[in-house]
């Protein structure tokens, strides 16, 4: 069996947040967890002095004050979906689209940015299932999904990327 790629698609990117850090605090079993962004949420707003990694979108519709943090260059950026597209402006994107950009060069970059993926297969047995979520990503990566994603506050994906995950669409054998 072939790999499986990595695609980025319009409606499931986000701005990372602190994954090695928080992987590191549970090795040392300081902190408490929460279950995906809401209940990382709670944690926050229950606990004063609190401190944790929320999705940019989530934070934002959700009214939750966000912290600035300094990048590389040494500016201290606030969370925004402009401040996540230009960390992500000069990364070339690999082959398989895995993508992650931990600390970015850029003076105006947020500082820890990445895209998030659907894993496809190269080959599936049942070609109705197979063009069944061609369909949604194709949506996702035209003008209603992308129309979305920026209403949700995602980085929409660029258009030379679009182009490069549509013709890996091509590639997919299905019976």
């Amino acid at each position: 069996m072939e790999p499986p790629l990595y695609l980025p698609t319009t409606l499931i990117q986000s701005v990372l947040t602190g994954l090695l850090v928080l992987k590191h605090l549970r090795r040392l079993a300081i902190g408490i967890g929460g279950q995906g962004n809401e209940g990382v949420a709670a944690s926050i707003q229950q606990n004063e002095g609190a401190i944790g990694y929320l999705s940019y979108a989530y934070a934002a519709l959700n009214d939750i004050d966000s912290a600035v943090i300094e990048n590389q260059a040494g500016n201290f950026i606030a969370p925004s979906p402009e401040a996540a597209a230009k960390a992500l402006l000069d990364e070339p994107v690999p082959d398989n689209f895995a993508l992650l950009v931990p600390d970015p060069s850029g003076a105006e970059s947020y500082p820890i940015v990445g895209l998030v993926w659907v894993m496809i297969y190269q080959n599936y047995e049942d070609d109705a299932k197979w063009q069944a979520m061609r369909q949604v990503f194709e949506w996702s990566l035209g003008p209603e999904g992308r129309a979305l994603a920026e209403e949700l506050l995602f980085v929409p994906t660029p258009d030379p990327l679009v182009e490069r995950i549509k013709a890996v669409f091509d590639t997919i054998n299905a019976n």
